[in-house]
């Protein structure tokens, strides 16, 4: 698994700073990196990214598993929530809050829960942890509006069509305006 996740992290990387420059092909990889990221964390959460836990029912061995399957799913919606974002699709916020906030909470667990926790698990979820809510820092403080303005800076038709759209969220015209003036450009 960590080969994967760290292949699908290069690639999501690479594909974010290629979407960033409007370089062709970088939204399906951005799509399959993130998307693969978010079902590796799935099922590392669902096996607490553990390799040998022991059966044991003791309080340590169920305080790490809660540990590792709350962060593996906020890690996993939380890529989601990136992906969304980053293609302008309609539910970033909440998966982006709800992924930030419960890896936040999962660091915050893991390192104040240090003596019930063994060190070579935390050494497993504190760098994959961090990294998310350094990320997440970025996606939560960061508006849309300054990433499309970022993304779309020679292209001001875009940057005004989104900006219509964000104003009246439910218009449906507006957002196809948006779309319409993306595929002009790519």
């Amino acid at each position: 698994m960590k080969k994967a996740e760290i292949i699908s992290s290069i690639l999501a990387v690479l594909a974010s700073v290629g979407n960033l420059y409007l370089v062709p092909g970088s939204e399906a990889v951005l799509v399959t990196s993130l998307s693969t990221l978010g079902i590796l964390y799935i099922f590392g959460g669902m096996s607490g990214f553990q390799v040998n836990l022991k059966a044991e029912a003791s309080f340590e061995n169920q305080m790490t598993q809660f540990i590792y399957k709350i962060g593996g799913y906020s890690m996993a919606v939380f890529a989601i929530g990136v992906l969304f974002y980053q293609l302008f699709w309609p539910g970033h916020k909440a998966m982006i809050i709800a992924g930030f906030s419960s890896c936040i909470l999962s660091l915050g667990f893991l390192l104040f829960k240090k003596k019930e926790v063994k060190s070579e698990d935390v050494r497993k979820l504190f760098p994959r942890l961090f990294a998310w809510v350094f990320l997440g820092g970025l996606f939560v403080f960061l508006p849309q509006q300054k990433w499309v303005a970022i993304k779309y800076k020679n292209h001001p038709s875009v940057v005004e069509s989104f900006e219509r759209m964000q104003k009246a969220p439910k218009n449906d015209s507006l957002k196809d305006l948006f779309q319409k003036s993306k595929k002009e450009i790519e």
